[in-house]
């Protein structure tokens, strides 16, 4: 009796407490001391982590923060944050960048400390004071905010020797430091968020299930080297982390692949890396087609869950400091890897809290949406495209002179393509000044030239005599016209295009020819990339060449007799195709340096082969393999773009266009990785953009996830590989790619979806694609060549355009369809204006990439390509509302409108590359009298125009 007594007397005292506690304006949900039990060997592991109310350390998962009612930042002062420090945030950063600060801080420091370690041979093996004090003045500037895990007692115990600091006890310091800051941040957001999200509960199972409201999606099995742990949950949003289970050890590599297991969806539709450069989309299609197998490199998964659909779950790899992550198909039973790549065979996975995102919803839009919300706060490396501005370029025609001209663009050209366009009612107001106008050469080009040909000539440029419009795409030299066309060459010609470009990484075909390229014919390639393309070219000058000096000079002509408002130069993110000249006089203010990429033989001796070449073998006999890239140092990368973006400002410029960024995932070697590199170059551009042009940047090339999650600024990325004139292969691929590419791309910035030909055999099929996408609209037409009657169905006489509210998406119901193979399904894609809503209905049966070719494909070699038929309804533009319940369905194609209620639908049919554009009205009732206003019809958007609508009695 006396024991239950007191037993009872604890239990009254602890709910008491409870009660006391839930006055706070959080509901403090401490979980009970719980030993998460694994055997690997003889050991046994638990997660120790801070709670963030009472700031103690305890064992288990961390505890859900259910937050009330509360609006601001200054809340947190009642539940126990540091008044004095919280105002000093205001005073000095104001709410959200005060916390932002903490973590750009953080984050630097754990670069360096990074990269430090990977180099141990090149850097003192203690660490400097300078760094240790840093880390010490962040740590106590943390601590203010935020109880840290990582005792203070800690800065002065070495693993193995006391009082000494190392690298690896810094590190484990900084990611502590970052671990605390990031659920911060979370934290913070949903104080500040107004109402709660309704969203499925997911959560990781200590037996490692993950689970959607108690259906099992993953089961992840156990591994013998690493295993996925929880690094964050908040019932709605789950982040998986990878670490290394010899906690003492130097980690299990730089590549590592991780089983999730089997998962669980009927449909899915993966965003995968197809070049090095560039994302398409694999879907698993339906049951009439074979199961595919998720494809390497898949950088975004989205899925309906298995037996329920209702339920849409999301998956998308993280990059963290130094690891990338993607997702590997196993077999066609949806099995699946987690893969990791550091992109420096010296920095080993030990940890890497942020690998893996899940989410799931009822709402494919909205689950997209809140998962990249999310993750922009979760993470802290970027923004999404909801808080970012299109640049006002976007609400404008252009012209580009890229697919006009190439690269031999020059003044008398650009002058005649924009008088051409304004004299036929249809005037760019927006230019994009592409390769070409940059100062630009080959390395030491005579003595180059020696070592190749034996002689004393330059190397000649047999572009010099060609016009664009026989050249291709990219502005080259087909091999074959460079070739002599002799029968060994005919042979080797045949061996590469039915054995090596088809062929695996680790195929026999693939091992002969990079030795076969890197050793034997190394010299004939260089002499192609040299005389042939431009990619073997390095930027000497940030100054224009002399076609186009004075710069100043021409962009003000341009903008005062052509009536051209805004002005984009081209520029690659490390200056040209090949980086900079290391040797020019110019140029070695940066200390430059000549880098070659983690790809064997060339990543200076390391048995190392990025993860790309998985998907693009030919990366491996590539001018950055045979000559190197000149790369600008870590510490004048900001001074280059600046002084290269301050020429352009005082040249009148307003904007870049900045290519060819995924390179930098593969230059990481020895230098902190390809991650980490990634970040300070696009972070250091992104920085001169916004000081010299206001944020006025349009990414390209740049899909490597490296890349898309540091675009901070960034407000337009290229959706897709580039519009071939010449490839009629490529044409409705390029628009699939585009549409399903924009779900993942249009979280970061507004996709672009390229330039294209006016006058063309798929113009419409393009044409029609740019009106619905919701981004820029611009072509590249070559003097001469234009098709007024499709311009005028997209540009107003003023040099305006219709642009559509959002990034243009696939409709719901045809996401998981195989559009381009199955043989009956049309590819719909929707968008919404202010009052109106537009769906863009397509045939895209016919060709697509080839992931296992590595190159086009035709679905219907021995056969006709079928006309598809379907239904477009209202219910297909997601979020548009008819107060009547009733919509008009006004066809562009053939000019009848229809009444339709919000389940019914307008019947389309289309043969092979045709295309409808359909403007869904809703219908509002005045009085006794129903209208809608569909707008211009004469334009494909023509429903843009409608701006407002009220009704009055």
């Amino acid at each position: 009796h006396v024991y239950r007594r007191f037993a009872c007397l604890i239990c009254l005292t602890i709910s008491l407490l409870a009660i006391a506690r839930s006055s706070i304006s959080l509901n403090h949900k401490h979980l009970r001391r719980s030993v998460i039990k694994s055997r690997v060997g003889n050991r046994r592991f638990s997660a120790r982590r801070p709670c963030f109310d009472c700031g103690n350390l305890y064992h288990g998962r961390p505890s859900l923060l259910r937050v009330k009612a509360t609006t601001s930042f200054r809340s947190l002062q009642g539940g126990g944050v540091s008044s004095s420090y919280i105002t000093g945030l205001y005073r000095d950063f104001g709410e959200e960048e005060g916390v932002r600060k903490l973590r750009d801080d953080a984050r630097v420091l754990h670069d360096e400390v990074s990269m430090s370690m990977a180099s141990l041979d090149k850097a003192s093996l203690i660490p400097s004071e300078s760094v240790i004090k840093r880390i010490s003045e962040l740590y106590s500037r943390v601590e203010q905010l935020i109880p840290l895990q990582v005792p203070a007692t800690m800065m002065g115990m070495n693993d193995r020797t006391k009082g000494v600091v190392t690298w690896k006890t810094l590190l484990a310091k900084v990611q502590e430091i970052e671990r605390a800051l990031r659920h911060f941040s979370v934290f913070v957001d949903a104080c500040q968020r107004e109402k709660e999200v309704s969203a499925p509960e997911i959560q990781f199972t200590d037996d490692m299930k993950v689970k959607v409201s108690n259906k099992v999606i993953l089961n992840i099995p156990l591994n013998s080297k690493s295993r996925v742990y929880q690094e964050f949950t908040d019932g709605q949003s789950l982040v998986l982390g990878v670490r290394d289970l010899n906690l003492a050890g130097n980690g299990v590599g730089a590549q590592v692949r991780v089983p999730l297991g089997k998962l669980r969806v009927d449909r899915w539709i993966s965003i995968a890396r197809q070049k090095l450069w560039w994302m398409s989309p694999t879907v698993s299609g339906n049951s009439k087609n074979k199961p595919k197998i998720i494809p390497k490199e898949s950088q975004f998964v989205l899925g309906k869950v298995e037996g329920d659909e209702n339920m849409y779950v999301v998956l998308v790899p993280l990059v963290d400091h130094t690891f990338r992550s993607s997702l590997y198909g196993k077999n066609k039973k949806n099995k699946i890897e987690l893969s990791l790549e550091s992109g420096d065979s010296e920095i080993k996975l030990q940890q890497v809290p942020n690998s893996l995102y899940i989410s799931a919803g009822s709402d494919p839009y909205e689950l997209i949406d809140r998962s990249f919300d999310f993750l922009s706060t979760f993470l802290g490396t970027f923004k999404t495209l909801r808080t970012k501005e299109a640049p006002p370029s976007a609400d404008r025609f252009g012209w580009c002179t890229w697919d006009a001209f190439y690269s031999k663009v020059n003044k008398d050209g650009v002058r005649k393509g924009l008088q051409e366009l304004r004299n036929n009612g249809t005037p760019a107001k927006f230019l994009i000044l592409d390769d070409g106008w940059q100062s630009t050469g080959l390395d030491s080009e005579k003595e180059q030239a020696k070592t190749i040909v034996d002689n004393d000539a330059p190397v000649e440029d047999l572009r010099e005599n060609v016009g664009a419009a026989d050249l291709e795409g990219g502005g080259v030299v087909a091999p074959s016209d460079f070739s002599d066309g002799n029968l060994a060459t005919r042979l080797i010609q045949r061996f590469y295009d039915n054995f090596v470009q088809p062929g695996e990484l680790n195929s026999a075909p693939v091992r002969f020819w990079r030795w076969f390229s890197g050793r034997i014919i190394r010299n004939q390639l260089v002499e192609y990339f040299d005389s042939a393309t431009d990619w073997s070219k390095r930027l000497q000058s940030v100054e224009a060449n002399e076609k186009f000096d004075p710069l100043n000079e021409f962009v003000g002509d341009l903008k005062k007799s052509e009536g051209v408002e805004f002005v984009y130069c081209w520029h690659a993110l490390l200056g040209y195709w090949l980086g900079i000249d290391t040797k020019s006089e110019e140029m070695k203010k940066f200390s430059p340096e000549q880098r070659f990429p983690c790809i064997q033989p060339f990543s200076g001796g390391t048995r190392y082969d990025a993860n790309i070449l998985k998907v693009e073998p030919s990366l491996a006999w590539t001018p950055v393999c045979f000559s190197g890239f000149g790369l600008v140092s870590r510490e004048k990368a900001f001074d280059f773009y600046s002084q290269l973006h301050a020429y352009l400002k005082n040249s009148n410029v307003d904007g870049v266009k900045v290519d060819a960024q995924s390179v930098l995932s593969v230059l990481g070697m020895g230098d902190g990785g390809g991650g980490s590199l990634t970040r300070h170059y696009v972070r250091s551009m992104e920085e001169s953009v916004h000081e010299n042009l206001n944020d006025n940047v349009i990414a390209c090339m740049a899909h490597a996830s490296d890349n898309l999650f540091s675009f901070m600024r960034t407000p337009l990325v290229r959706a897709s590989d580039d519009f071939y004139p010449k490839d009629d292969r490529s044409h409705t691929q390029h628009v699939t790619s585009c549409a399903f590419n924009s779900l993942f791309l249009g979280q970061f910035a507004l996709p672009d979806w390229d330039c294209f030909h006016s006058s063309h055999s798929f113009s419409l099929l393009h044409a029609t694609a740019r009106a619905i996408a919701g981004g820029p609209l611009y072509v590249s037409d070559r003097p001469g060549n234009s098709d007024f009657e499709i311009l005028r169905k997209l540009v107003l006489p003023d040099g305006t355009i219709y642009r559509a509210n959002f990034p243009g998406r696939p409709t719901e119901d045809c996401m998981f369809n195989d559009t381009q193979a199955d043989g009956y399904s049309m590819l719909k894609v929707w968008n919404r204006n202010n009052v109106n809503g537009i769906v863009g209905a397509f045939n895209v049966q016919g060709w697509e990439w080839n992931r296992k070719l590595h190159d086009f494909s035709n679905n219907y070699r021995k056969k006709t390509v079928p006309a598809v038929s379907g239904s477009v309804r209202p219910i297909d533009v997601h979020g548009l509302h008819s107060e009547t319940g009733a919509y008009i369905m006004h066809s562009h194609a053939t000019q009848t409108g229809s009444y339709v209620q919000s389940q019914d639908g307008l019947d389309v049919k289309l043969d092979p590359n045709e295309v409808d554009t359909i403007t869904v009205a809703p219908v509002f009732k005045t009085g006794d009298v129903q209208f809608a206003s569909i707008g211009c019809p004469q334009y494909i958007n023509g429903a843009g125009a409608v701006l407002d609508l009220k009704t009055t009695e």
